[in-house]
């Protein structure tokens, strides 16, 4: 919306434009001044979101006392996000294998004590007690899934 007015000196018209800044225009000198409209005169006690301190702001979304507690409260966020991003990648890794196990007939010695969650040492003792039945390939030893089941139950 532009609306007019007349200087009261002289015969100067200037033009506004009432957006967000307020625009007036001088029309013998061409110049164009800038004003903001969103300032206001109010003051609001106010606790800062990251040090606790009080202080005063000149708005009602002010959360930060200062730039430097706003950045630093910024780059505690964006820590924060990339940790979790970090502790969900490696769960995901840990789970990842476990469940490619669980998908197979057949084990071997290193995929059984992932597993079960015993050591290699151990699950040697198991097979040799034969309280695990195995067979072997070559030198490659392999453990039926349901051999590990009866084990555990």
């Amino acid at each position: 919306m532009i609306w007019r007015n007349y200087d009261t000196s002289g015969d100067n018209q200037i033009q506004y434009d009432t957006s967000r800044y307020k625009l007036a225009y001088c029309a013998t000198c061409k110049r164009q001044n800038r004003v903001n409209q969103m300032s206001s005169n109010i003051k609001v006690n106010r606790l800062c979101e990251f040090c606790g301190q009080s202080f005063e702001a000149k708005t009602t979304v002010t959360r930060y006392c200062s730039h430097r507690c706003n950045s630093r409260a910024y780059k505690a966020l964006v820590k924060g996000k990339k940790i979790g991003v970090s502790n969900l990648q490696t769960l995901t890794k840990l789970i990842q294998p476990i469940e490619a196990v669980k998908a197979k007939e057949y084990l071997s010695v290193a995929e059984s004590c992932k597993l079960i969650g015993i050591s290699r040492m151990t699950l040697h003792r198991l097979i040799k007690a034969k309280k695990i039945k195995c067979g072997s390939i070559g030198r490659r030893v392999i453990i039926r899934k349901s051999e590990i089941e009866k084990l555990l139950q």
